[in-house]
């Protein structure tokens, strides 16, 4: 590969970055229908796993949905038994959502599976090229998230 002026690299980052997000998000979607899951209740799940348990509100402002949105959604997965209610002692009008052992082990198989494509797809290259792509990962994630 050739030195590229700044104008070419965008093309070319054009041209790759659609084709790979495109691609992961393809297996994402196949994993979560294999679940029977929606992508924004992968979201909640995730959040829960991430964070532990969280009122609504939280979880709401967290993705960025108005708390209505994140009630239907939790509403389906304390259905499908994936999450459930646990009232304060303190103060019962506190409510939170707390990941299931059904959904830590959904959320368990699903990880486990995004790594093995992962390891797939990362096991192509070097080990030099792994930390060199990694380096330059977080350096753009902090440069988007201004914390360059």
């Amino acid at each position: 590969m050739g030195q590229y002026s700044l104008s070419e690299f965008i093309d070319k980052i054009n041209q790759i970055m659609p084709v790979i997000a495109r691609e992961f998000i393809r297996r994402q979607a196949k994993d979560l229908s294999k679940e029977e899951l929606t992508f924004s209740q992968f979201m909640v799940l995730t959040l829960l796993n991430t964070e532990g348990k969280m009122r609504m509100k939280d979880l709401a402002d967290s993705l960025k949905v108005t708390t209505a949105n994140v009630t239907g959604i939790v509403e389906r997965l304390i259905k499908q038994k994936l999450v459930e209610r646990l009232f304060d002692s303190k103060d019962r009008r506190v409510i939170y959502i707390n990941l299931s052992p059904k959904g830590r082990m959904l959320i368990g198989r699903i990880e486990q599976n995004r790594r093995r494509v992962l390891t797939k797809i990362f096991g192509g290259l070097s080990e030099s090229e792994r930390q060199h792509y990694l380096r330059i990962l977080t350096r753009i994630k902090d440069i988007i998230l201004g914390k360059e």
